[in-house]
């Protein structure tokens, strides 16, 4: 332990001289003022007061030396910076990044909202949640810093935020810009049950028939890809069932455009399983291409082959799809 005290730093812009505590997290050694961080965290301020110990042979009391610093234990001291650079920010230097325009900024943020959740600084959390909201659509579409401003929303629990991001992920995976396995290590780290269908799902999508790029891709772990294996057997029989019971035409046409309607509403209607050797069954994420194929029904017809639609989408939803890659128990 004392080798491991002895490989601390000082940070090298925030280690005052007139600072009141020392900080270590990580290998960097903190030393700011106790009002900067109490004055605005409940977390901090009864840490700060509880009773001070003194170990000897470390240094004298806890915070007060290099030797016996407050460790924040499971901090990265890259955000824990970011936040204390946000504690010392002058006024004109948050509102500069605020209505920046400026994508550097968005990890520096991203970490000060993050934090600021942890430790009860809601200012500076609304600020951070702000601010990503602010950056989100400035974001080039294939930038993987998404992924970031999706964290910190979720632990922030901003569900506009999330929304917002989780949609730019999904435009992003649909359209290629994104790997879906990187979206998969992602979601599989938070948690987060949406972006665990969506990535598990574009996955087996994307790769069609070639099982192989995904049983044997290297970042995958092994329960990864036991779950996709799970996951696109689960859709294949969904798919082979669903298509056994897709709605017949009501011939609530004119007998003269029957033919032509009816043939239009089959081969729209089996568009939604075109291959039922393929996991591709998420009809609600094809819902808009088949309405729009509704148009070119008879109008009477084309009240019921949305209805069809509507009743064939909620079979598997969105919202639901974490589930067909559960663990398997």
């Amino acid at each position: 332990m004392n080798d491991d005290k002895q490989a601390a730093v000082r940070d090298p812009k925030y280690y005052f001289a007139d600072g009141s505590v020392i900080i270590r997290v990580e290998d960097r050694l903190f030393k700011i003022h106790k009002s900067r961080l109490s004055t605005n965290s409940s977390i901090f301020e009864t840490l700060f007061t509880l009773p001070e110990s003194t170990a000897s042979g470390s240094g004298g009391r806890e915070g007060q030396s290099d030797e016996n610093p407050v460790i924040l234990e499971g901090e990265s001291s890259i955000a824990f910076r970011s936040l204390v650079w946000a504690l010392y920010a002058t006024p004109p230097e948050i509102a500069r990044i605020q209505h920046s325009s400026d994508m550097g900024h968005i990890e520096t943020v991203a970490d000060v909202a993050r934090l600021a959740h942890k430790y009860d600084l809601n200012e500076y959390e609304s600020w951070g949640t702000e601010c990503l909201s602010h950056f989100l659509p400035f974001l080039p579409a294939s930038d993987l810093r998404v992924y970031s401003i999706l964290r910190a929303a979720i632990l922030c629990h901003d569900e506009v935020l999330q929304q917002s991001a989780l949609q730019r992920i999904r435009n992003g995976i649909r359209d290629h810009l994104y790997d879906p396995i990187d979206a998969i290590k992602v979601a599989d780290d938070l948690g987060f049950r949406p972006l665990i269908g969506l990535a598990y799902y574009y996955t087996l999508s994307n790769a069609r028939e070639r099982v192989d790029s995904w049983m044997s891709h290297p970042e995958l772990t092994r329960d990864q890809r036991i779950r996709l294996m799970s996951g696109h057997c689960q859709l294949v029989a969904l798919g082979q069932r669903q298509r056994r019971i897709l709605p017949s035409h009501p011939h609530f046409c004119q007998l003269q455009s029957r033919a032509r309607c009816e043939a239009t509403w089959k081969s729209y209607m089996n568009a939604a399983f075109f291959d039922v050797m393929s996991p591709d069954v998420l009809v609600v994420l094809r819902a808009e291409i088949l309405l729009e194929a509704a148009a070119k029904l008879e109008p009477r017809c084309q009240t019921a082959f949305k209805s069809a639609v509507h009743n064939l989408a909620i079979f598997i939803s969105e919202a639901d799809l974490w589930k067909v890659f559960a663990d398997v128990q």
